[in-house]
C-alpha cells in the first residue's frame, strides 16, 4: 500500500525537521507573526497575572510604590479569615470605629454601641467599603488597631509583598501606607484561595439591620454583573492613590488577577486589562511554549519564558478516552495493517 504510506512518511520527515538539532533554533516563519497591541490605560501602574500558571502576563510600573487606598481591606479580610474569627461572632462598635471617616459624601456608617456579626462587618467592608467596619474587625480580631496592624504587616512579609506596608486597616491616606501592583497581585491570589472572602466580594447588594435600622448597600465594583466572569475583588479611591481596583476574573481561557493603580477610570482600565487577557497569548506563544525548557531559549527574558509557560503548547487534539477521528489515508493504512498482522497481534490476517 505505497499510496497512503508515502504521505505519512513525508509528513513525519517534515515534522522531524522542526526539532532542534544544534544549540539554537532555526528561524521559524511563525516568528514573524505580529504580537497583539496592548490597550492604552490611564493607570499609572498595572499588572495582569495568570493564577493558573503563576505568571505575570503583562505589567506596567508594577514595582512602583503607590498608595493602595481601600484595596487595603483585602488584607484586613484575609487576616480576619485566616485567624479563624467565627462568622457569627458578635462585636460592639467602638467610639473609634464609629468616628472613622466615610469614603464619600452620603455614605452610611456604623454607630457606637451597635452590635454587628463579624460576617456582616466583612460584607459591609468589602461590598460597601465601610472604613469603620475595617476598624471594628481589627479591634475584634486583635484587641486593638495597632495590634492588628502588626498582623497585617507580618502577613504581607510572609506573602513576599516586599514593597508593602500598612498604617491602617482601611486604606485611608497615611504616610508610609504603600504597596505596588505586583504586591497587590500577590495579595489577590492569596485572597481568592479563601472561599469565605470570595463569597462576599461577588455580592452586588446587601441589607443590614443593626439595632433595627435598615442599611441597604451596593457594591462599589460596577464590573460585577456587567463583565462576565468577574467575581471581585475590591475598589479603592483616595486623593493620594487615585482610583485603584484589584479584580478576580474567571474567563474561558483561565483565571486572572488584574490590578490597576493611580487610574482616572479604574472600571474602564480593568475592562481593557481583562479583555486583553483573552488575546495576549497568541499562536506564536503557543508555538514556542513547548520549548520553554530547551537550552536554545535559555537566553530569553524570564518574563517572556513565564508568559510562554502560561500559554502552553498547541493543542495536540488528544482527548483521554475519546478515539481521535482518522483521515481517509489513515483509515486506508489501518485497514492494510489489519490485513497484514496476524490475529495474535490484533490484526485480521492468518495466524
Amino acid at each position: 500500500m505505497p499510496g497512503p504510506v508515502a504521505p505519512l512518511v513525508a509528513l513525519g520527515l517534515a515534522l522531524a525537521s522542526l526539532s532542534p538539532i544544534g544549540a539554537s533554533l532555526p528561524p521559524l516563519p511563525i516568528a514573524a507573526f505580529p504580537d497583539h497591541e496592548p490597550p492604552v490605560l490611564t493607570a499609572r501602574a498595572w499588572a495582569l497575572y495568570s493564577v493558573d500558571e503563576g505568571a505575570m502576563l503583562w505589567a506596567g510600573n508594577a514595582d512602583q510604590v503607590r498608595a493602595p487606598a481601600s484595596v487595603t481591606k483585602l488584607m484586613t479580610a484575609l487576616v480576619v479569615v485566616e485567624r479563624g474569627v467565627a462568622p457569627d461572632d458578635q462585636t460592639t462598635i467602638s467610639a473609634r470605629a464609629a468616628a472613622e471617616g466615610i469614603g464619600y459624601a452620603g455614605q452610611d456608617k456604623l454607630y457606637e454601641g451597635e452590635v454587628w456579626a463579624v460576617e456582616d462587618l466583612l460584607a459591609d467592608m468589602l461590598v460597601y467599603s465601610d472604613n469603620g467596619a475595617a476598624v471594628a474587625l481589627a479591634e475584634h480580631t486583635a484587641g486593638s488597631v495597632e495590634g492588628f496592624l502588626v498582623l497585617m504587616n507580618q502577613r504581607a512579609t510572609e506573602l513576599g509583598m516586599a514593597s508593602t506596608h500598612f498604617e491602617n486597616p482601611n486604606g485611608l491616606d497615611a504616610e508610609g501606607h504603600v504597596s505596588t501592583a505586583r504586591d497587590l497581585a500577590v495579595l489577590g491570589t492569596a485572597v481568592i484561595a479563601q472561599p469565605r472572602i470570595t463569597r462576599v466580594t461577588r455580592i452586588k447588594y446587601a441589607t443590614f439591620t443593626p439595632g433595627g435600622r435598615v442599611m441597604k448597600v451596593k457594591n462599589t465594583n460596577r464590573l460585577l454583573g456587567t463583565f462576565p466572569g468577574v467575581f471581585g475583588l475590591k475598589t479603592g479611591d483616595t486623593l493620594a492613590a487615585g482610583e485603584v481596583l484589584v479584580s478576580y476574573a474567571v474567563l474561558g481561557h483561565g483565571t486572572y488577577i488584574g490590578v490597576v493603580m493611580g487610574s482616572s477610570d479604574h472600571m474602564a482600565d480593568t475592562r481593557l486589562l481583562l479583555a486583553y487577557a483573552g488575546r495576549i497569548l497568541g499562536p506564536k506563544d503557543n508555538f514556542y511554549a513547548a520549548g520553554t525548557a530547551m537550552e536554545a531559549l535559555a537566553g530569553w527574558p524570564l518574563w517572556e519564558r513565564a508568559r510562554l509557560a502560561a500559554a502552553g503548547p498547541l493543542d495536540d487534539g488528544k482527548r483521554p478516552g475519546v478515539p481521535a477521528p482518522l483521515s481517509p489515508a489513515q483509515r486506508s493504512l489501518a485497514a492494510a495493517l489489519r490485513d497484514l498482522l496476524p490475529a495474535l497481534l490484533g490484526g485480521e490476517g492468518a495466524p
